[in-house]
């Protein structure tokens, strides 16, 4: 149970993080350009890895459950409101499959975020001992992670199919704990060393996006005081 409430907080956390990283980093962009197109571009830019497989995801279980789909854009569009950094043609479906498509952009960046973490040093006292090899494996670890972390929540669609799944599972959840309904150690065991091992990484990429912003909010301030500029959009 604690590890599977641990498991929905660290989600919201990341999200609320990586839109606050997204929105500090354009108006770092916005600070040097005095533009918002040029803002758009080199956000998307910067997280174009991250949009790839957000929008390949979406493709991919689109066409693994039949849906038809079309093509593939990954031109940030500004909308006023906020920035779509990509997207996919995908015809209508039930909100079964329309759920899967939603959400597997979640999924996949939760299934790399984890693999990512695994070539991260366990402690502090590990990083001193790196090889050049595993420095190297470990910088792009940390890339990846904050790549995937920034993307895989981008869009409001998503979001917005994904609010029935998460809101039956926390009932169900309630439901097991208030009704203190038990499982085979079979059954719960493999959930939990999986919920363990994704926890772990969620932890990390919580730690990395935090230091992420704190030094995008840092050099926003800086920059902002140098260039005598604030942020005031057309």
């Amino acid at each position: 149970m604690l590890n599977s409430l641990f498991f929905f907080i660290q989600i919201i956390i990341i999200f609320f993080l990586s839109r606050l990283l997204t929105q500090n980093l354009f108006n770092f962009f916005f600070i040097l350009t005095k533009s918002r197109q040029w803002s758009i571009n080199l956000l998307a830019v910067l997280l174009l890895p991250g949009t790839i497989v957000h929008e390949l995801s979406h493709w991919f279980v689109a066409e693994l459950f039949g849906v038809a789909t079309g093509e593939i854009n990954l031109m940030p569009r500004d909308e006023g409101s906020g920035i779509k950094m990509g997207s996919v043609k995908i015809a209508k479906a039930d909100i079964f499959r329309r759920t899967f498509i939603g959400l597997a952009p979640f999924f996949m960046g939760m299934i790399l975020i984890t693999l990512a973490s695994h070539f991260l040093p366990n402690n502090l006292s590990m990083i001193a001992n790196l090889s050049l090899q595993q420095i190297l494996f470990s910088l792009i670890a940390l890339l990846v992670i904050f790549l995937i972390s920034n993307t895989m929540f981008s869009s409001a669609k998503d979001m917005e199919v994904a609010f029935v799944p998460f809101a039956i599972t926390v009932v169900i959840l309630l439901a097991f704990y208030y009704f203190d309904i038990q499982l085979t150690s079979k059954i719960t065991e493999p959930i939990n060393n999986l919920l363990t091992k994704v926890n772990y990484a969620f932890l990390v990429t919580i730690i990395i996006d935090a230091l992420f912003f704190l030094i995008v909010k840092v050099s926003l301030h800086f920059s902002s005081k140098m260039l005598k500029r604030t942020i005031v959009y057309n």
